[in-house]
């Protein structure tokens, strides 16, 4: 029943989102369907004893419940690599014996046990991921929304459920349907209520899951929103002390938007701020006492670049946008000025979209789905960092002048490396998802598809991780090798105009040419990949067709023993460090 209104929220949200529905067991929907996720519902499987047997552990749904999703897992890989969302059982709201239903083994408990081991599980397996029904059910009120309180101590839906019965069911109630009112008014007249919630929560991960809209960026205002009123008035950003109120009151409405922000950070969502101010007034008067919460509130070092200035704001956001290499669509703009907001909206019609201080910011902020990565790697938790050490770079060309003596002066680093079955793969991912500047193809590849590469002998997954003296980029930079056809490649932001790539792409084919004479390369051009055209021209490449690129060894041989060596056709006669070991001046091709 929840696929019409998955569409419907779908379809409010500018998303064609296309849902077919079948039984667990029925898998051949997959294969006869393309798909990008698949959803699973795994209900039927937590069932209440009612025997009063509560301790017997066979009779925990969490025991028979894992052993089928296993298998009904193994089942679904052997036909689907798409990402899998598991909906987890809402705890009921109605216990058997009441108050007195309590303990390891009470009816509650038994599914909070089952949702616990379904975590646990769907954090060992690629792209498997849980829904969390029950939260979602809980914040919109259990009590409408499900039926354990109508017809069993396990719900099945909500009200909704029982008037879409068959006809044929009433014979069992001597056709004495009973009057559904009172129902209808619980559930505040709309009996599918349950229905609209789970697809809301099932959107909201599509969302997240496949970056649909993504934000990158949060710019936020200082005076006004993220302490009251103007700084250089007040002198402080808050007048607060524990002796005369609560870090919950209403200062507590600020706290917490900092301690969202700080959340942000921590997922990866870069921060800059924005403010028509004295610069060095801000800078002198944003301290806090000893006695504040510093570990939830915002200092200026959380920011990865700020401007404190009298320009209008809009052309502050676009400065920002531009440093930072995002798009405008990646960034979200709050302010608590109305006028502020829509002047950005007028200039930036295409640009952030815009937030204000509110009592509901705080909680829109933790739980907007285009906010919230499905991993935080550890790159991620020191994008900040990251990318601050990459405006420090950026900074020390502008001054040196010189493009050679600016990239010797930084010292890089690089390492290649090949990864192997078991490494994780979450970063690799997540480059090929974020990156669209340097990707040859745009392509997203899969937890799944990528840890599948690592156990196929005839095919390759590239890292690249750099270094300077400024600090570690970290993984910076994946190719996909798959048999002689290399299908993404893919270059961080934050280490573009480094030269890197060509290192990277130089160690890729040292590599390769050991298992093969001839590479083909994908280069599809999407509207943001400009910088990576010319990749593989660059190393030699010839365009043979349209989108395909190809390179041939060469062999060289020594006219005096005979031995052949193999070099791309793009190093020309290779240098006499390479040169075969037999007679190292005798090579010819």
């Amino acid at each position: 029943m929840e696929a019409d209104f998955l569409r419907a929220e779908g379809q409010a949200r500018g998303i064609d989102l296309r849902v077919a529905a079948t039984f667990l067991d029925d898998l051949r929907l997959l294969a006869d369907r393309p798909h990008d996720a698949v959803i699973l519902g795994c209900g039927r499987c937590a069932s209440y004893p009612g025997d009063g047997n509560r301790c017997r552990p066979w009779r925990r749904p969490d025991r028979f419940l894992l052993d089928e999703v296993r298998d009904l897992l193994a089942r679904l890989r052997a036909i689907t690599a798409a990402p899998i969302l598991i909906n987890n059982l809402p705890v009921p709201t109605v216990q058997p014996l009441g108050m007195a239903d309590r303990g390891l083994h009470s009816h509650r408990n038994r599914f909070r046990r089952a949702n616990l081991e379904l975590d646990v599980l769907a954090t060992e397996l690629p792209d498997v991921h849980i829904v969390d029904i029950d939260a979602a059910l809980s914040a919109a009120g259990k009590a409408a929304l499900l039926d354990d309180s109508l017809v069993s101590f396990t719900h099945f839906g909500s009200l909704g459920w029982m008037l879409q019965r068959p006809e044929a069911e009433r014979a069992a109630v001597h056709d004495l349907f009973p009057n559904t009112a009172p129902l209808m008014a619980r559930v505040g007249g709309d009996p599918y209520g349950r229905e609209k919630v789970v697809a809301r929560e099932h959107a909201d991960r599509l969302v997240s899951l496949l970056g649909v809209d993504r934000k990158k960026c949060v710019i936020v205002d200082l005076d006004g929103t993220l302490w009251p009123g103007v700084l250089a008035e007040t002198g402080r950003p808050f007048a607060w002390h524990p002796e005369t109120s609560s870090a919950y009151g209403p200062v507590g409405l600020y706290f917490g938007l900092h301690e969202a922000l700080k959340a942000l950070k921590q997922r990866g969502i870069l921060l800059a701020c924005v403010s028509k101010n004295d610069e060095t007034t801000v800078r002198d008067l944003w301290r806090y006492d000893d006695h504040y919460p510093h570990a939830r509130l915002i200092h200026p070092e959380d920011f990865v670049t700020s401007r404190i200035n009298w320009q209008d704001k809009d052309v502050n956001i676009l400065s920002i946008a531009e440093e930072l290499g995002l798009a405008l669509s990646h960034i979200v703009f709050i302010d608590d000025n109305a006028v502020e907001r829509e002047r950005v909206r007028q200039f930036l019609p295409e640009g952030p979209g815009a937030g204000r201080r509110s009592v509901a910011l705080r909680y829109w902020l933790l739980t907007d789905p285009r906010l919230q990565p499905p991993v935080v790697t550890a790159e991620s938790a020191a994008r900040t960092q990251l990318v601050q050490a990459q405006l420090q770079r950026a900074e020390l060309r502008r001054s040196a002048g010189d493009e050679a003596a600016f990239r010797a002066s930084l010292g890089l680093v690089c390492q290649i490396d090949t990864l192997q079955p078991g490494d994780d793969v979450r970063r690799v991912r997540e480059l090929f998802e974020r990156t669209t500047q340097f990707n040859t193809t745009g392509r997203r590849f899969t937890e799944l598809e990528l840890a599948a590469l690592l156990v196929q002998t005839d095919q390759d997954l590239f890292t690249l991780r750099l270094q300077d003296r400024f600090g570690d980029h970290g993984l910076v930079g994946a190719c996909v090798v798959q048999g002689t056809e290399i299908t993404g490649f893919a270059l961080s932001c934050r280490a573009l105009g480094l030269g890197i790539e060509h290192r990277f792409m130089e160690g890729i084919l040292e590599r390769l040419i050991t298992r093969c004479h001839v590479v083909t390369a994908l280069l599809i051009a999407t509207d943001r990949n400009l910088p990576v055209r010319n990749l593989y021209r660059d190393h030699g490449f010839t365009e043979a067709g349209e989108g395909c690129w190809q390179l041939r060894a060469i062999v060289y041989r020594c006219f005096l023993c005979g031995v052949r060596t193999l070099f791309w056709s793009a190093c020309g006669l290779p240098p006499l460090s390479t040169r075969a070991a037999c007679c190292p001046y005798y090579l010819t091709k």
